[in-house]
């Protein structure tokens, strides 16, 4: 399951509220307008549906036209389209604006998942 998010508040209190069977966070930081943003965003949501993801990550998609900028700050998001691996609330791998094959390498890592 995919989860838009409009502010930084809505954000923590996501955060939270995270159920605690919920291992990760993935922050998605995107812009609609954006053709590899949108080609990207199609991945995001069929991870969202993976069995190897659902109950473990939750996927949080921040699009810059809909989205106060202050979860853009906070996270010091300049480029996008960029990823954020959130555990426990802290930030568990630098922000990524690899291939989506990396990402998902990055995620599976972290969950101590073998490819």
């Amino acid at each position: 399951m995919t989860t838009d998010v409009a502010s930084l508040a809505q954000f923590n209190n996501i955060q939270a509220n995270v159920s605690p069977k919920t291992e990760l966070i993935v922050l998605f930081f995107f812009d609609r307008r954006h053709e590899d943003c949108e080609r990207i965003e199609r991945y995001v949501n069929l991870w969202s549906e993976d069995d190897d993801y659902i109950n473990r990550v939750l996927f949080i998609k921040c699009n810059k036209q809909s989205c106060n900028p202050d979860i853009f700050e906070k996270y010091n998001v300049k480029a996008i389209p960029i990823f954020l691996f959130i555990k426990n609330n802290e930030q568990v791998a630098p922000p990524s604006t690899e291939s989506v094959e990396q990402i998902e390498a990055i995620i599976n890592g972290l969950l101590g998942i073998k490819n």
